[in-house]
């Protein structure tokens, strides 16, 4: 997903999508596996709604971490590439003389500002998946906190003092 560009379609789409809901399966059903397993059975259902829970806020605030990333950057994006709006830039010339538009015409000027932004927004998009391959890649080693229970011992719930 990070080299998706502007002229994309649908269809180009679907391969990632598909690998991206593979991979979401490959990911939490071990997960959930390994967090079940563990437990004992008298206490499965309240594990089954905090472990719901966290996995519902976690979602929630990822989700928000990577909307604000992807909005900071299209805004710092869109004022590094504003500044090619203006007369004198020869390329915003030759973009708007097929459209019979000029750079001192409102609509000239409307239609290269969405441009720009569109190509911002690109930007963010391509930035905001960077940023989510890294956090991912840094948290692997957290795989190497994980231990499957001890084979043949099942799990003890000690409520109390010992």
């Amino acid at each position: 997903m990070t080299s998706f560009t502007s002229e994309m379609t649908a269809n180009d789409l679907l391969v990632p999508m598909i690998l991206q809901g593979m991979g979401m399966g490959l990911v939490f059903v071990p997960i959930s596996t390994l967090a079940f397993t563990t437990l004992p059975k008298e206490i499965a259902a309240e594990a089954a709604g905090i472990y719901s829970l966290i996995r519902a806020l976690g979602s929630s605030l990822g989700i928000s971490i990577l909307i604000t990333y992807f909005s900071r950057d299209t805004q710092q994006n869109w004022s590094l590439l504003r500044g090619a709006i203006n007369p004198y830039n020869e390329a915003l010339h030759n973009y708007l003389a097929p459209l019979h538009l000029g750079t001192n015409d409102p609509q000239g000027i409307h239609l290269a500002a969405q441009a720009v932004l569109h190509q911002a927004q690109n930007i963010g998009y391509i930035n905001s998946f960077w940023f989510a391959t890294i956090n991912f890649v840094l948290m692997l080693p957290l795989l190497l906190l994980l231990r499957s229970p001890a084979k043949g011992t099942p799990a003890q719930l000690q409520v109390g003092p010992d």
